[in-house]
């Protein structure tokens, strides 16, 4: 009687018989950890896929868009067709539940992948399919109002007087501990620096932030406009009144003349362009310097960039070849729109201008202003910002 109640051993019966479901159970769990492991990692192309697609969108070309997502999501690791691998973009997002469901501008991305499985296997699962999905666009609000360029050395960007950016960022490139100086105050959406900045403690609004990653030219994509060569128009203007139309301008001098300037683009190919006093009056103009010093000298300048084609937003561009500093004095009754991009060289801006809605892109700044707002050109109606800016949206 006392075997039948012997209860030695029963432990290990029931370890014995609990042990493959405890196996079972640490296997799915390691099959499922890497499935969330392969998931982020998947979501992680095609959130890049998404952007690269949206930084290629092009409605009247959808393939552009489709091929960026796709080389993005290869650069990722994952190619369309190999390995199971399906990369899917569509012209507007397809996703039932998407916020954006069928929106043109929209880049829907989305990256299947059959995983093996080892545990499931036992469960009728060999493989499992993973699925990340991600939309991006471009239409939000544009990016920085104001660059500078240059890599190193001290006062990249320099600004004496009150500054106030309304709806854009100031970006600093320069790794110099006094990258950006301040003699006055600056308030802006937000102000990165490579570097640092020894003057701007409670002098900028929001605060200053040093040691960020440096910021390649937001507009290096930019055509070069070629000066042709039959570079032969000529203007020189004192007083009066004169109508000028595009084209390569071996000299472009004008002293106190009303000047109005029909659309499209203005070579400028001389050692010296010089605008004083006068006014200029223009819709849809863009400025190119490739040679030689531009010098503006309180011109009432009433200037719109072009809207959309290859200088959408462009008002002035130096050539990548010139290196020359150029200087523009304001006056209080222009209103100036569009882009200021010298990536080679120096721009100083002097005095106050009236309405801006414009950006500035330079190898440096000095801007010498008492009092002067300068609006993201983005934030004008109807006009989109020629420096693309992608964000995730889904």
């Amino acid at each position: 009687m006392r075997l039948h109640r012997d209860e030695r051993g029963q432990t290990i019966i029931l370890v014995a018989l609990s042990l493959p479901l405890l196996l079972g159970f640490i296997g799915i769990a390691t099959d499922v950890g890497a499935l969330f492991k392969d998931k982020r990692t998947l979501q992680t192309a095609a959130d890049a896929a998404a952007i690269a697609g949206a930084l290629n969108y092009n409605p009247g070309n959808p393939g552009t868009s489709v091929t960026a997502a796709q080389n993005a999501a290869a650069a990722n690791g994952f190619t369309n067709g190999v390995n199971g691998v399906v990369v899917t973009t569509p012209q507007t997002p397809t996703w039932p539940a998407s916020n954006y469901l069928g929106q043109p501008g929209y880049v829907e991305v989305t990256i299947t992948k059959p995983e093996s499985t080892i545990f499931l296997a036992l469960f009728g699962y060999p493989s499992v399919t993973v699925l990340a999905r991600a939309v991006a666009t471009t239409n939000g609000p544009g990016g920085g109002t104001i660059y500078a360029l240059a890599p190193s050395g001290p006062g990249a960007l320099s600004v004496t007087g009150s500054l106030n950016v309304q709806g854009g960022g100031i970006v600093v490139d320069s790794n110099d501990d006094n990258a950006m100086t301040v003699t006055g105050s600056v308030n802006a959406s937000s102000i990165g620096i490579v570097g640092g900045c020894s003057t701007c403690a409670g002098v900028t609004t929001p605060a200053a932030i040093p040691g960020i990653i440096p910021y390649s030219d937001p507009l290096s994509f930019l055509t070069q406009v070629s000066a042709g060569g039959s570079c032969t128009s000529t203007f020189n203007a004192t007083g009066g009144t004169v109508v000028l139309f595009p084209g390569c301008y071996a000299t472009f001098n004008e002293t106190g003349a009303n000047v109005t300037l029909s659309p499209g683009t203005y070579v400028i190919n001389t050692t010296t362009a010089s605008l004083v006093g006068g006014t200029l009056s223009g819709t849809g103009v863009t400025f190119f310097i490739n040679s030689g010093s531009l010098v503006i000298n309180s011109a009432t300048m009433n200037l719109s960039a072009p809207i959309g084609g290859n200088l959408n937003g462009i008002l002035f561009q130096q050539s990548n070849l010139d290196t020359n500093d150029a200087s523009i004095i304001g006056n209080a009754s222009s209103n100036l729109q569009g882009f200021f991009y010298f990536p080679n060289n120096a721009l100083q801006l002097t005095g106050n201008f009236g309405t801006l809605y414009a950006g500035f892109v330079a190898k440096s700044l000095n801007i010498n202003m008492p009092n002067q707002t300068v609006n993201n050109y983005a934030s004008l109606p109807g006009v989109t910002s020629p420096i693309i800016s992608a964000v995730l949206v889904e």
